[in-house]
């Protein structure tokens, strides 16, 4: 990827019933040719991860429609991050990191930031 690119380019993911969805415009940009992702909880930072090659495993980006939008059901590490299938949508802001070849996911963090914890919807549900 140019770095042109890089530093030009604002794109996000939309994170909807224990699911992520990608554009793709992201897709191809970040994940060309990429069908396995994974998600790494690293310093209280979430990374998406391209998994290259068929035996890598992961978590399938499955193709959404006809324009070529992907998603990724990702429920059991997102409840790690106090998020499941009822919690609000939300849209994250994502970065490339070189470093670690993967997106950031600004704005979502370990603690499940910038989204309402299970705890506190149960709480509210039921007050």
């Amino acid at each position: 990827m140019s770095e042109a690119a890089e530093t030009s380019a604002h794109h996000s993911l939309r994170i909807a019933c224990a699911s992520l969805y990608l554009s793709r415009e992201l897709c191809d940009l970040y994940l060309p040719g990429i069908s396995a992702i994974a998600l790494l909880n690293r310093d209280g930072c979430v990374f998406l991860l391209p998994l290259h090659g068929a035996t890598a495993g992961g978590l399938l980006l499955k193709m959404r429609n006809a324009h070529g939008d992907r998603v990724a059901h990702a429920l059991e590490f997102l409840r790690t991050l106090g998020i499941d299938a009822d919690t609000p949508e939300h849209s994250y802001r994502v970065r490339w990191v070189p470093d670690i070849a993967g997106l950031l996911l600004e704005g979502l963090n370990a603690a499940g930031q910038s989204v309402q914890p299970v705890s506190e919807k149960m709480h509210t549900k039921f007050a």
